[in-house]
């Protein structure tokens, strides 16, 4: 026979509770979990900066598209949530431009290629505008791709173009 107790108000136990099962009416938020509780990898979803750079050095001009492999998914499932795109040395000049892209595979997950030039300040990010399709979301094994598309220019040109992907991943 089973008997069961009810208690209306907090209860506090000072030792061990030991329980067959436990049957839990809501589900565990974050507060509830104790900050140097030992938690498995596998159990939490991850936050990731991905950084991307061409590094320039010099003022020889770069006139060849750029692709770069960012993050290959190991996760179940994940999202882009934000790109934030800089450069360190913008041109005097109007014209020379650098434009950028992230993809998943081949499929963009921005609005529109964010373009830097002139009107851009050094070191200063820029927000890349997200699509709200479900192109920005992934899963196992999909790959992120930057690319950087230089208009040709011999002197004076967009610099060191830096992209930042900032994405959230299920656990393996």
């Amino acid at each position: 026979m089973t008997t069961s107790a009810t208690f209306p108000n907090d209860v506090t136990i000072k030792g061990t509770l030991n329980a067959a099962s436990v049957n839990l009416n809501a589900s565990a938020k974050n507060s509830d979990i104790s900050p140097t509780a030992d938690l498995d990898y596998d159990k939490l979803e991850h936050l990731h900066a991905i950084h991307v750079e061409r590094v320039q050095l010099g003022t020889t001009a770069i006139t060849d598209v750029s692709t770069h492999i960012a993050h290959i998914a190991k996760g179940a499932t994940g999202s882009v949530l934000a790109v934030e795109i800089a450069c360190g040395v913008v041109p005097t000049a109007a014209g020379p431009t650098q434009t950028i892209d992230v993809k998943k595979g081949t499929s963009s997950v921005l609005n529109t290629t964010v373009v830097l030039s002139s009107a851009n300040t050094e070191f200063v990010s820029v927000s890349g505008s997200l699509l709200t399709t479900a192109v920005k979301d992934y899963t196992a094994g999909d790959v992120l791709v930057v690319t950087m598309t230089p208009t040709t220019h011999t002197s004076d040109i967009v610099q060191s173009p830096g992209v930042t992907i900032y994405v959230r991943e299920d656990a393996a």
